[in-house]
């Protein structure tokens, strides 16, 4: 892996350049082959989530069917994710994903605050979805 750097230039180079595809070889080069391809993955999976901010507002509903975009998404949330009202939204979300992303997000937003078990939506989501917790 490169240097913080070769990150920093390659930073530099996409402010410039929106298109990864144009500059692929650029990008290669910059921070090397095996880290390139994980990158202009993350890019390419990146551009086809839904805001993250519209989720946790409760204005969303558009939901990815790759299961790539699907844990990026489930992570995203969890990274932004601040208080209780916004476990509201996405307790409300959740319910739109595929069972398997519904119960590991939520599990994960249990571990960053506990606080959330305390919300009746906690209680609705546990009905819903207790056959499929262990």
């Amino acid at each position: 892996m490169k240097s913080g750097r070769a990150w920093s230039m390659l930073s530099r180079v996409l402010k410039n350049q929106k298109d990864v595809n144009m500059i692929s070889p650029i990008i290669y080069g910059t921070v090397g082959y095996g880290a390139a391809i994980e990158f202009i993955s993350f890019i390419k999976i990146y551009k086809t989530l839904p805001n993250i901010d519209d989720i946790l507002k409760g204005s969303c509903d558009v939901v990815p069917k790759e299961p790539s975009a699907l844990y990026a998404l489930c992570s995203a949330l969890l990274e932004k994710y601040q208080n209780c009202n916004q476990a509201v939204n996405i307790f409300a979300y959740s319910k739109k994903l595929p069972i398997e992303f519904a119960v590991m997000l939520i599990k994960d937003l249990i571990v960053k605050d506990e606080e959330i078990s305390t919300l009746s939506e906690f209680d609705e989501w546990i009905e819903k979805y207790e056959d499929y917790l262990i």
